[in-house]
């Protein structure tokens, strides 16, 4: 008969079993876990550190701390219910913390709500895709696309926030909204340097500008719900196929548009 295994691996399985689920690490509860004592447990794996650097070479990664897990919460909570759509007791029953913790952490909703749009860093890497109006047009309106779906895919509470108009903090809110909306500003010089230039077809700008950004948060959309709705193919191709039905439509050139 083998011999089970040591108090040390035992000790360690039960940590990596709780990782797995995404349940929070105190060493307490491990304890209790893995039927030893507090003072067996740390003297078999050392402190936390000791424990992560055990859990690593298991090809398991370091517990995010208390805070950014909240905050990764809040992000997911504000894509599905909005800003003011869940209750810092719900954003803690989901992070498996108790409520004194969020408050500790972010005093109040505003606070919160300040600290997850924080992380948003400004949309600079798309207006400067659109800096150079003399390179070749499907390059520049594809790498954008991607680039657009990319952001929004990363963080997809940034939709909720601007559709919301639920009191918060209203400062950085606007800030949010000025940062998004500058996208669809230099978008909009971007296509009407393309119609001076003769690439693009003279019409209203802000139709336009709409159209596209409109097929791009389909994509996101449709690729969020999934099934049929869902375009295949890679990122690059999705976003490739999109601008070429945007420059070049969806009919065949040369019939009758009443056909």
């Amino acid at each position: 008969m083998s011999p089970g295994p040591t108090i040390r691996q035992r000790i360690v399985d039960t940590a990596a079993a709780f990782r797995r689920q995404g349940r929070p690490l105190s060493m307490k509860e491990l304890a209790h876990a893995a039927g030893v004592s507090r003072a067996s447990l740390y003297r078999q794996v050392g402190g936390r550190e000791e424990l992560d650097a055990l859990l690593l070479k298991q090809g398991i990664a370091r517990e995010a701390s208390t805070r950014e897990r909240l905050i990764e919460q809040a992000m997911a909570l504000i894509a599905e219910h909005g800003p003011g759509g869940f209750s810092l007791e719900m954003l803690a029953g989901r992070a498996k913390v108790s409520p004194s913790t969020v408050y500790r952490e972010f005093n109040d909703r505003d606070g919160l709500l300040r600290e997850v749009i924080r992380r948003v860093g400004p949309p600079v890497t798309l207006i400067r895709l659109l800096d150079d109006p003399e390179a070749p047009l499907e390059t520049a309106l594809v790498q954008l696309v991607e680039a657009m779906c990319q952001r929004i895919e990363s963080n997809p509470f940034i939709l909720t926030l601007l559709m919301h108009r639920t009191p918060g903090p209203l400062r950085e809110l606007r800030a949010l909204r000025r940062a998004e909306e500058s996208v669809s500003a230099a978008l909009r010089r971007y296509l009407a340097a393309q119609m001076k230039r003769g690439r693009l077809v003279p019409q209203p700008v802000e139709v336009l500008t709409q159209a596209l950004i409109g097929q791009v948060l389909s994509l996101v959309l449709a690729g969020r719900i999934g099934g049929e709705l869902a375009a295949p193919g890679t990122l690059r191709e999705r976003a490739t196929a999109l601008v070429t039905l945007f420059l070049h439509g969806a009919a065949v050139r040369g019939r009758s548009r009443s056909r």
